[in-house]
């Protein structure tokens, strides 16, 4: 495991390894801002792998207050806060907890279009309209979420340049490296163009990145590496529906 700093500046700077962290640097466009920095968790689903946490599960009780608390309840290694959900707290799409179904197959909406999917513990990251076609039974885990900010490599087109928000992101190499992450305010396209920028200096090329939401919802939990150390966590200002987790294969 790797947690990771990223330094999200206008300017590039050359890959560093400090102590347990790699920090590199990628250009964030169209602003003028200081050098921000984004915390992420990178693996190797040889090793590691995506769980999808529901706060609310009818098993939990009681329900999980926070993401550190979902994080030690699960054993995880990092965690995260997860995808959209509706203000009575269902979920803004399919979402299924240790092979609990809730909510259904959203195609309308942007920030359910795409879905992160962990079958026999391999995670893919999928499009909405793909979901109706996946066999039977359905995965253990699965989170609808977006929208895409990366596809084959290449932006997204019509990506927000407007709204500026704290981000939480999932991105592949699509040879089996993950990386989950959180930024600090920044549009979507900002933060597609930052990932794909020739000369940017990230953990691996990004062939696929989707977004998770975001906002006062962003939140990260890393545990410590050694016992007695003290986890990181970048908390949430709200409660959220459901948790995306790390944990060992």
């Amino acid at each position: 495991m790797k947690a990771i700093l990223l330094a999200l500046s206008i300017g590039l700077s050359p890959l560093q390894i400090l102590a347990d962290h790699l920090r590199f640097t990628l250009p964030l466009l169209g602003t003028e801002a200081a050098p921000a920095t984004v915390h992420g968790y990178l693996f190797s689903e040889k090793k590691e792998t995506f769980i999808v946490i529901d706060r609310l599960a009818p098993d939990q009780k009681p329900p999980l207050q926070t993401l550190q608390a979902a994080a030690q309840a699960h054993h995880c290694l990092a965690a995260s806060n997860g995808g959209f959900f509706h203000p009575n707290n269902e979920p803004l799409g399919l979402m299924i907890a240790g092979g609990k179904v809730s909510g259904r197959v959203n195609t309308d909406s942007s920030v359910a279009s795409g879905a992160l999917v962990i079958r026999d513990g391999k995670p893919r990251i999928l499009r909405a309209r793909a979901l109706k076609a996946l066999p039977r039974p359905w995965p253990r885990h699965l989170l609808q979420t977006g929208p895409f900010l990366v596809e084959n490599r290449q932006v997204i087109r019509g990506l927000s340049k407007r709204r500026q928000a704290r981000r939480t992101f999932i991105a592949t190499d699509g040879k089996g490296t993950w990386l989950l992450a959180v930024t600090p305010p920044t549009t979507l396209n900002q933060l597609a163009q930052a990932l794909t920028l020739k000369g940017g200096k990230r953990p691996f090329p990004i062939q696929t990145a989707l977004n998770l939401d975001g906002g006062s919802s962003t939140a990260l939990w890393i545990a410590p590496e050694q016992s007695g150390q003290t986890p990181f966590y970048l908390k949430e200002f709200t409660r959220v529906r459901n948790y995306v987790g790390i944990i060992p294969r």
